[in-house]
């Protein structure tokens, strides 16, 4: 008997899920897929019900000291849980955070850095047109 490359998989979250394949996914059922027919968007919509292969057990996840505390409407903050700082300056949607969380704390800080500076030159522009007009 041949072991076959696909893992047992649930679908979370509402609405119907299309793998790559054209096989569609309801809400709480339960599949067999490889892990390449779960389009990348939608990693977050299933829950892989089998442990995965032992090679991948063997490179632990790093550590990323990094915890997601929600502000109220929909923000949220990414706190270094070493020094109990916010990373960001300004709130963050859930997803977004989720990403920057699991970066090691540095790359994330550089990552939300490099977003608000490009975000304040933004704001900087639109300020600069303005007082040309005046």
């Amino acid at each position: 008997m041949q072991r076959s490359n696909k893992s047992r998989f649930k679908k979370v979250g509402g609405g119907p899920l299309t793998l790559r394949g054209g096989k569609v996914i309801q809400s709480g059922q339960i599949f067999r897929a490889a892990e390449d027919e779960i389009p990348q968007a939608f990693g977050d919509l299933v829950e892989q019900l089998d442990p995965k292969p032992s090679r991948e057990e063997e490179a632990a996840p790093p550590q990323t000291n990094l915890e997601i505390r929600h502000k109220g409407g929909g923000w949220y903050d990414l706190i270094n849980t070493q020094t109990d700082q916010a990373i960001n300056t300004t709130s963050m949607r859930q997803d977004e955070a989720k990403q920057l969380a699991k970066m090691a704390p540095e790359e994330a800080e550089a990552q939300v850095q490099k977003k608000e500076a490009v975000e304040a030159d933004e704001g900087q522009d639109y300020d600069s047109e303005d007082e040309g007009n005046e």
